[in-house]
């Protein structure tokens, strides 16, 4: 593909010009674009050129009538000898244009006080009360399949609809000034004012919108970071696959969207038990049974209703969710007929020990960390959980934290996963340690460790024990966690296939 200053069209009035395209053919090489590709008032002309030495079969080339320059982009379809099929699943989203919140709200009220819940089995209740909430939904706010504008617009919230309208005008009036090679005076006028229009408030809608981003950013400083990479085209790690991928075990890639699904899942779930499996054991197999543990136990208080709002209420919207979950914004939106119900639920659970097997599922997407993007160890994988899950879990996690604060059972020196502590006063403290070593004369010497895979290489049967013997985590707070832990499953998701 050439874009230089010989003019195609010239080729029968300039020798210059035919030498250079006869030059092409000696080599057995076919001039694809055959129409003009900058056109302008006063000339047309096809200095961008595609040539090829494939068989016109294989082949399809094209021009794009767009203003994005002066010259028009010009492309070519190559059909590949084998094509695998991608049977991606088309995208789906919520039609909120005609959703009535207060009817929505009602009927969902009547739904979830139309439950009886069973006290043996209180995950059966939350099941189908999630589907009966996910029917009315369906009702007020049907499932529409997202077009390619529409995905391709969800990747720049700022154009709003009236914007777009004014974009789609103005491609309208460039696409007319091409078909008469720019002869219509007039209508290049209003065009360019159109074009002019469109583009300003393009920029002063981006700016506004961002503008705004940044001022919800607040202090909190990886999302302004997010945000200032988004601006300057940085590179951010986004939920992207690769076109093939190697499968480990027969050595061939597969550009299969499900069979990559596969692949990745099998990895990201084999990966921890594989290093595992390379630690060497302790010397006895056999835990400390002398040690009788703490004076105290951990008592799981049962929860209430505005205790399980005030959660909800904090659940941010901006936040994924696995396919086919209710979005947060309707579970804040029936907040006030859910809460008590998801109490009772809750607090069945806590009774029993047990936790409910909908809410251990995860749905896994491969972030690629850098390196080649065919080999499964170049990606880590996001676990998306149910909101539903999110909110038992920080119900579960307030109380665990606090007992453990109260009685002072973590190290002095662990600043990760606590309230009030960061890295940064880890940096800090390492820093006063190596001032006051320097002012004693003496010296310092540090380890870094970096544990590979650490959370997945660790042993719940361990985990459990030195809960219970060690932080006094008995009973059915044990045996919940147990559950907890238990039993867990994945799917891996790829191009919107698993």
């Amino acid at each position: 593909m050439w874009g230089h200053k010989i003019n195609l069209m010239q080729q029968n009035a300039i020798p210059q010009v035919r030498n250079y395209v006869n030059a092409y053919k000696s080599y057995n090489c076919l001039e694809l674009t055959t129409k003009p590709t900058s056109i302008t008032p006063s000339s047309s002309t096809i200095i961008d050129q595609i040539y090829t030495t494939l068989p016109l079969d294989k082949v399809t080339p094209g021009i794009l009538i767009n203003d994005l320059s002066d010259h028009l982009p010009i492309f070519v379809l190559i059909k590949p000898a084998h094509v695998e099929k991608l049977n991606t699943k088309a995208q789906f989203k919520h039609d909120f244009s005609n959703f009535n919140a207060e009817e929505f709200m009602e009927e969902t009220k009547e739904v979830l006080n139309s439950m009886i819940i069973n006290s043996d089995n209180p995950a059966a209740a939350l099941d189908d009360a999630i589907g009966a909430i996910k029917k009315v939904l369906d009702d007020y706010a049907p499932l529409k399949k997202m077009s390619r504008t529409q995905r391709r617009l969800a990747q720049k919230p700022w154009i709003t609809s009236d914007l777009y309208k004014l974009v789609k005008t103005k491609n309208k009036l460039y696409r007319a000034l091409v078909r008469c090679k720019f002869d219509d005076k007039e209508e290049y006028k209003r065009y360019k004012k159109m074009r002019n229009k469109v583009n300003h408030q393009l920029e002063i809608s981006k700016r506004k919108y961002y503008q705004s981003q940044f001022l919800e950013c607040g202090n909190d400083s990886a999302k302004m970071w997010k945000l200032i990479n988004t601006l300057t085209n940085s590179q951010v790690k986004t939920h992207s696959y690769p076109n093939k991928l190697l499968n480990p075990i027969n050595s061939q890639h597969t550009g299969n969207p499900e069979k990559m699904a596969n692949i990745f899942n099998d990895y990201f779930v084999t990966v921890g038990k594989h290093i595992a499996s390379s630690i060497t054991p302790p010397c006895s197999n056999t835990y400390p049974v002398a040690y009788n543990g703490p004076d105290h136990s951990f008592v799981l208080h049962e929860t209430f209703p505005e205790e399980v709002e005030a959660v909800i209420n904090r659940l941010l919207e901006c936040k994924s969710v696995r396919m086919n979950d209710i979005p947060i914004r309707i579970l804040k939106l029936c907040k006030n007929a859910l809460s008590p119900f998801l109490a009772q639920i809750f607090n069945h659970c806590i009774r029993k020990g047990t936790y409910p097997k909908s809410l251990k599922c995860a749905q896994v997407v491969p972030i690629h960390k850098g390196g080649q993007k065919d080999l499964c160890n170049n990606y880590r994988p996001i676990s998306l959980l149910s909101p539903i899950n999110k909110i038992f879990e920080k119900l579960l996690y307030s109380r665990l934290y606090s007992y453990i604060e109260q009685h002072n059972m973590l190290s002095t020196n662990q600043y990760g996963f606590r309230s009030g502590l960061s890295t940064s006063l880890a940096v800090y403290d390492i820093h006063e340690n190596f001032l006051q070593n320097k002012e004693k004369g003496l010296t310092t010497c540090a380890v870094f460790c970096d544990l590979s895979k650490a959370f997945d290489t660790l042993d719940h049967e361990i985990l459990l024990w030195k809960l219970e013997h060690f932080y006094g985590i008995r009973g059915l707070p044990h045996k919940l966690l147990t559950s907890y832990l238990q039993d867990r499953h994945q799917y891996t998701v790829v191009g919107g296939k698993w």
